[in-house]
Order: structure tokens, then sequence, then C-alpha cells
């Protein structure tokens, strides 16, 4: 179970964005074990950066293959002033900072801008570049950006997935560093390794297109949790797989179809906190509901994540004539135990809401 997700997720109700949060777990995790942190820089692609950029990094006193020890901070702040020929220095907030030590104690300092879910502000970077080209930065600042892909097409870009696949190659990493990997897959910035274990994503999408048809015929009606056309799901699916290796389809707070197991591959059926609708949901409110509503055990319940419940199923443990009554089957549950009726007093809420100001 992840703290950093249980953190985050009783946090949820204050203004703390997501980026600065995994900043912070980032940063605290190098602060314990900079092994992953050294091992993730080797990824770091510098395929399209301009030649300020090239310059920058040749003069480095520095090289990330040499690097010996990482420091990290957090939220520093850049004032506003006028710079070397009357260039503005607005004022800015770096996200992370790293100090990069060799074995002769020359230093390299690294500003990384972090990006989750928001992009780069207007000329954010540019503003950075003009501190870091201030002679009184010695040794002069290297400028990075670290996002689930590339932020800026001439800025050097490191990826959470590079990260992650870092943690996974460091032997027994300090725990903060599993934490924090295991956050970074529980919230979708990382995506999960594709399993091994091939398909027929065909007949996967025909079952997953007769879910929703059972969804939109039987089981809750009026709530926006299915697709309206299937041909339109069906177009979907076809190109999440080919893309990301996804077969899942989402509706409300349901989420259904096959997720990554190792090298192989799940049924799974999800109720998260994440929706299309932004009606808000508190994990332990539906955790509450499944237990007053006497959701079976063989539902995992999850109180540090945004997917707080899930049921699955290996692939290959039903004939697939008895899937659809496997989902059927747990669909029946959630009904019973009453565990969408937060979403629909909410989504209720936001509508008349809608109503009211469009009247207005």
């Amino acid at each position: 179970m992840s703290d950093l997700g249980r953190v985050f997720h009783l946090s949820e109700f204050y203004p703390r964005p997501l980026e600065n949060f995994t900043t912070e777990a980032l940063a605290t995790a190098i602060g314990h074990d900079d092994r992953p942190m050294k091992r993730a820089l080797r990824s770091l692609d510098r395929s399209y950066h301009d030649k300020d950029w090239r310059l920058a990094f040749a003069k480095s006193p520095v090289s990330v293959a040499k690097v010996v020890t990482i420091t990290a901070k957090t939220q520093l702040m850049l004032p506003a002033g006028i710079g070397l020929n009357g260039i503005e220095l607005k004022l800015g907030y770096l996200d992370l900072v790293l100090t990069l030590q060799d074995a002769h104690q020359r230093e390299s300092v690294i500003w990384v801008e972090v990006k989750v879910d928001a992009w780069e502000g207007t000329d954010q970077l540019a503003n950075y570049r003009n501190h870091a080209n201030q002679p009184s930065r010695i040794p002069s600042p290297l400028i990075i950006t670290l996002g689930r892909r590339r932020v800026a097409p001439s800025v050097p870009a490191l990826k959470w997935s590079d990260v992650a696949n870092a943690i996974a190659s460091v032997p027994a990493p300090h725990e903060s560093w599993l934490d924090l990997r295991e956050f970074l897959l529980n919230e979708k910035i990382v995506r999960p390794p594709v399993p091994l274990r091939p398909l027929d994503a065909g007949e996967c999408i025909k079952i997953i297109v007769d879910v929703n048809r059972r969804l939109r015929d039987e089981v809750w009606r009026g709530l926006g949790i299915t697709w309206r056309s299937d041909e339109t799901l069906r177009r979907a699916l076809v190109t999440s797989f080919t893309k990301f290796h996804e077969i899942q389809a989402s509706g409300g707070p349901l989420r259904y179809g096959l997720v990554p197991a190792g090298n192989a591959w799940d049924w799974g059926l999800v109720v998260t906190t994440k929706n299309y609708e932004r009606v808000r949901l508190d994990p332990q409110e539906i955790l509450r509901d499944a237990d007053i509503g006497g959701l079976p055990e063989t539902w995992q319940r999850h109180s540090d994540r945004s997917d707080v419940l899930e049921r699955r199923a290996p692939l290959d443990s039903l004939p697939h004539d008895e899937i659809i009554t496997w989902f059927e089957t747990g669909l029946g549950q959630l009904r019973d135990a009453r565990i969408l009726e937060r979403y629909r007093a909410g989504l209720g809420t936001k509508r008349m809401g809608a109503v009211v100001s469009q009247s207005d």
C-alpha cells in the first residue's frame, strides 16, 4: 500500500497541485537514496535541444556519467530584476534543483521544470534561461524538463517513465522510491509495462462493447456512464490498443476491460474517483458505502489511490462466453451496494447548477 497515495488523497481538499506533490516526493526519495536519480539522468533525451543548450552541457563541470552524489531542493525562488545587457528577469519559482557532485567535488546544477498534467507557462523556460545565463550563477545551471513526455521541443527532456524504469533497475532502492513508483503507476502518470502474453484484441473489444451495451440498456440509465454508439466505442478501443496497448472503456466512475498483470492480462472492473463530469468523489466515503452496502470481499479496496474498488479475473480463467456474466455479476454487486449513488447525487447537483446558471 502506497504511503504517498494515502497522503495525496487525504490532502485532496487542499490547494496542493499534483506537480508540487510529486516533485516533493521525488526530492524526498533522492534525499534517502540518490542512485535511481543518477540512473534516470542517463536517459536524458538531448536529441532536439538547440546550440545554446549543447554549449551549456559542454561547459558543465560534471558529466552525468561521472556523478557521485546528487542533492535535491524544491521551490527555489528566482527574484525579479534587470540582468546583463538590460534583460528583464521575471519572478520565478523552480520546481526542482539538483546539485551534482563528482569524485573531485566539482559541482553542476540542474534546474528541473516538472510537469504532470499542466504544461509550460508563457515564456517560463525562456525566463529560467535568462536567470541561468547571469554571470553571478556559478556554475551556470542546466535546464531540463521532467514530464509524461517532452515538454518543449528544444529543451533536454526526462520522462516520468525514465524515473520509474530507473527505480526498477536499482538493487534494493529505498522504500520512498518504491512508494513513488507505485504512486506513478496507480495515478497513471506512468503506464505499466506491456504484457508479453499475446491476446485476441478483436475478440476482447467485442466483449467490452457488449458490456457497454448491457450498461446502456439495463443497469444505470441517465448517468452518462455509457457510450451511445457501439461503433464509436469500437474505434476508440482499437486506437487505444494500437497506441497504448490498453483495452479499457470508461464512463462516469466506472472503468472496465483488460489491464496488465505482469506478463499477462486480467479482466478488470474498477470504481474510480476520476470521471469526465468532474464530480468530486471521496475514496473514504466510497469505502464506507462498500462496507455498509455489503459489497463482497472479492472486491479489492484501496484507500490510497484514485482506483478505490477493483475486481479482477485472469484473462484465461473464464471461457469467453462466461466473461459477460462475470461483468454482469460485478455490476449487479455495485448496484445492490448503491456504490454509484454519490456519483448520481453529485451529477444531479452539477446539472442543476448548470441549469440555474443558464437561466440567470
